[in-house]
Formats: structure tokens, C-alpha cells, sequence
């Protein structure tokens, strides 16, 4: 999703025309259940054709645990996969 705000940001200070490129499906019309259905989000979790599947080392003070990190494949990225949910930040930020 940020990706889509920092083309269009450019786009509109720049006057030009921005080509964003995402990797991953397509989610805009997708009949992919678990996309479309925010009840489903958690099944976009640990998916690797939905999700990028990254993780931390061993974390040394979590007792050498491996921590995943959510990065989803698609357009508007990581969005899909936080229950569909969206909080848009201060003007200033």
C-alpha cells in the first residue's frame, strides 16, 4: 500500500507519469478467499504463494527463536494480509 501512496505522491509533485510494479498475484478482482474474506486473513500467513515467507536469525533474547515477518505478495502488499483493515496516518507524517 505504501507503494501506492509514494507513486502518486511523486506523480503529483513531479507531474509525471509513475509506473508501479508489485510483485505477486493480482488481488483486485481475485477469487481467492482468503484475500477477499477479512474473517480468512490468517490463512495468508505463512503461504508462499500469498506471502514472501521472510524470517529474522535466531534471536539470542527471545531464547534463539526465529521470528517471521509479514510481507505479502500482491498488489497493495502487506494490506491484504492485515484483515483488509486500513488506518491512514497524520498529515505530517
Amino acid at each position: 500500500a505504501a507503494g501506492s501512496i509514494a507513486s502518486t505522491k511523486l506523480a503529483t509533485a513531479l507531474d509525471m507519469k509513475i509506473l508501479l510494479v508489485e510483485a505477486g498475484i493480482q488481488t483486485g478482482s481475485n477469487d481467492n478467499e482468503n484475500i477477499t474474506d477479512p474473517a480468512l486473513w490468517l490463512n495468508v500467513v505463512h503461504n508462499d504463494t500469498l506471502e514472501w515467507l521472510f524470517t529474522t536469525v535466531a534471536q539470542t533474547a527471545l531464547n534463539n527463536r526465529i521470528i517471521s515477518l509479514g510481507f505479502a505478495k500482491g498488489t497493495g502488499g502487506s494490506a491484504m494480509h492485515n484483515a483488509m483493515g486500513y488506518v491512514r496516518g497524520g498529515q505530517k507524517w
